[in-house]
């Protein structure tokens, strides 16, 4: 019986959209784009090091034997913090693409990095950051109270940061004593 009535009704459902003139069925949705391509990938580039002439042996001669011997291993040219506190707190390790530099001394925390391996992306064109470090274009930012500055120099990508030990620190409340720092970096020697 229920089949019956169903049958019934789809018959009358169809005798009326053929009396009234239903529309065709409507046309198949448009085809789905297609996603964009997924960027290029990264490629791996090697700098070219670009040496510097003079090394400043004062600075130099306050550093450790220790990191004076990482100083001698490193493939991009060591800059530290001229400041005797900072040079005496000095620990480098030197790997065969880079060096990093750690400090702790009067209440903060001092990274210094380079390498001389970059990755470039072939879509995003190269650009020039909005503050300065040693006469040359750099990006600041920070994150918690982390100060960071990073630019190029030598040929090399190096960066700071700063982190104070404990808050409120006016030398971490903006970018000024991390440019400051940036600005009083020499150069010690690297393995040329």
């Amino acid at each position: 019986m229920f089949v019956a009535r169903s049958a019934v009704v789809l018959l009358c459902a169809l005798q009326l959209c053929f009396q009234l003139g239903c529309d065709e069925p409507s046309a198949p949705p448009p085809p789905v784009a297609p996603k964009p391509a997924a960027p290029t990938a990264a490629k791996t580039v090697e700098a070219k090091v670009e040496w510097p002439q003079r090394i400043d042996e004062g600075a130099r001669a306050a550093l450790s034997a220790e990191a004076r011997e990482a100083v001698d291993r490193s493939p991009v040219p060591v800059m530290v913090v001229n400041r005797a506190p900072y040079l005496a707190a000095s620990k480098v390790i030197a790997e065969p693409n880079y060096y990093a530099l750690s400090i702790q001394a009067e209440g903060v925390t001092v990274a210094v990095q380079a390498s001389r391996i970059a990755h470039k992306y072939d879509h995003i064109p190269p650009q020039q950051g909005p503050a300065r470090v040693r006469g040359i274009p750099a990006f600041t930012t920070e994150n918690e109270k982390i100060w960071s500055a990073t630019w190029e120099e030598f040929g090399v990508g190096y960066s700071i940061d700063v982190e104070c030990k404990k808050l409120p620190d006016p030398r971490c409340e903006s970018d000024r004593f991390v440019l400051e720092l940036a600005e009083s970096l020499v150069y010690v020697g690297g393995a040329r």
